[in-house]
């Protein structure tokens, strides 16, 4: 069980919470520099608050100090001074799903404490736009060549009100399922007969139906990561020229060919002509 001072910094964080001050546990731990894992558990009770969170709060937000040691006068300072005492956004809104944690993140993408120990981080077209976003990892060739594996993907949420029958035909979305995470192309086919039909841009796979309730969550996709071929332009250049050989060898080849094939018959109609003199 949490001491009095813990609860009562909770009960301060709950008012912020509701006056918009603070936006969520991992926002508020960013911007006191502190572990969001550990936020969340002193806010649900779980650990007491510490001494040096304390005083990153008492610098940071409109909050009581007196109220939080000896529950004397009101938890939040004047309502004048919280309008001029905004906690800074974090600027990491892009939360890092690689290949290694998706299976897991289809089973707790819901759970705070799990996406609060992944990695984050922004790009300069992100950086000032609201919501949460998402990068997610390409993993297999079912969607070469739009996408490669080891690719990423920057996506922003998919709103699931009306069952996610708001997407697009023949899009490609990243699909939260309870077997994984998966991209494909989508068909929407929810209305009609409640699923959605995933297709992959590499027709060696077939495309199959997922049924609407097994939708999970699915993110739109904005930006493609891609790593840079170093190679030096002689290499490539070069690669090129022996292609070019190789090509014009084959095709010498195939007229000799045709040569060899145009001899053996007259060859071969000669002999039955002989044969009918005799």
């Amino acid at each position: 069980m949490c001491n009095i001072v813990t609860k009562r910094f909770n009960e301060c964080i709950s008012l912020l919470k509701e006056k918009n001050v603070v936006k969520s546990a991992r926002q508020l731990a960013l911007s006191l520099e502190y572990i969001p894992q550990s936020m969340s558990a002193i806010l649900s009770g779980e650990r007491d608050v510490t001494i040096d969170l304390l005083r990153k709060a008492f610098e940071n937000l409109p909050i009581n100090a007196q109220y939080v040691f000896t529950g004397s006068g009101f938890p939040l300072l004047e309502d004048d001074m919280i309008k001029d005492t905004p906690v800074a956004e974090p600027c990491q809104n892009i939360l890092y799903v690689p290949v290694a944690a998706q299976a897991g993140y289809s089973e707790q993408f819901f759970d705070p404490v799990f996406l609060s120990e992944m990695h984050s981080f922004s790009l300069p077209q992100f950086k000032d736009q609201k919501g949460d976003f998402r990068c997610f990892e390409i993993n297999g060739d079912s969607m070469e060549p739009t996408l490669f594996s080891g690719e990423k993907v920057i996506c922003s949420p998919v709103k699931r009100e009306g069952g996610f029958t708001s997407l697009r035909n023949n899009y490609v979305y990243v699909v939260v399922t309870p077997h994984g995470v998966v991209v494909k192309r989508v068909i929407n086919k929810i209305q009609s007969h409640g699923v959605l039909e995933l297709a992959s841009d590499n027709r060696f796979y077939e495309p199959y139906t997922l049924p609407a309730d097994e939708v999970f969550e699915v993110w739109a996709i904005h930006l493609k990561i891609t790593s840079f071929n170093a190679s030096p332009s002689h290499f490539q250049n070069g690669f090129q020229e022996n292609m070019k050989d190789m090509s014009q060898t084959i095709e010498s080849q195939a007229e000799a060919i045709k040569g060899l094939n145009r001899t053996l018959e007259q060859l071969l109609k000669q002999h039955r002509a002989s044969n009918m003199v005799r």
